[in-house]
């Protein structure tokens, strides 16, 4: 029943023994553009869950017609009766890469100058219009602090702007209020 409910849902679940024998067949098929698995693979694998968490990733599957889409994977490592599992998760996110996809051409398109920062700072995502106003690539911008796109004599404020902004997140133009 489960099984059922969660692949109504898009969901993938494939429950695994620790000699590996399903993980072979059904992801190493399944897997598109990803290296071969292998039992070593699976025993390095399961040896890792003893340890750690694995973190979610995005990868792409193979429909038996042989259409590919995209999914994010949970792996997750469980006991029965004393023997370990790994517990499998394939979730289809087509709709979310098209709900991205849509997002990112809206920005892209944008008149303005757009461009959006974590919490720490750190720039993640610009438009065309950024880089026509500052005169950066965008890949001299992802990845550096956003007030490096301020003139020096406000770098100081900076932290306690981005602390404002995270505090009372609206709509507000940089530098607006200051000489």
């Amino acid at each position: 029943r489960l099984r059922t409910l969660l692949e109504t849902r898009g969901v993938e679940v494939v429950g695994e023994a620790s000699d590996g024998r399903q993980a072979i067949d059904l992801l190493d098929r399944a897997l598109v553009g990803e290296p071969a698995l292998t039992p070593q693979k699976i025993q390095d694998m399961f040896r890792r869950l003893e340890n750690e968490r694995v973190p979610r990733f995005e990868s792409t599957r193979r429909r038996k017609d042989g259409s590919v889409f995209p999914v994010e994977v949970s792996i997750t490592g469980v006991s029965f009766s004393g023997e370990p599992y790994m517990f499998i998760v394939a979730r289809n996110i087509t709709d979310r890469k098209k709900a991205e996809r849509r997002d990112q051409l809206a920005v892209e398109a944008a008149p303005n100058s757009m461009l959006m920062a974590n919490e720490k700072g750190s720039i993640f995502l610009v438009n065309a219009q950024t880089e026509n106003l500052f005169g950066y690539q965008r890949d001299e911008l992802i990845g550096k602090p956003i007030e490096m796109l301020f003139p020096k004599r406000y770098h100081d404020g900076a932290e306690a702007f981005l602390k404002e902004y995270l505090e009372q997140p609206k709509s507000r133009v940089v530098g607006k209020g200051h000489q």
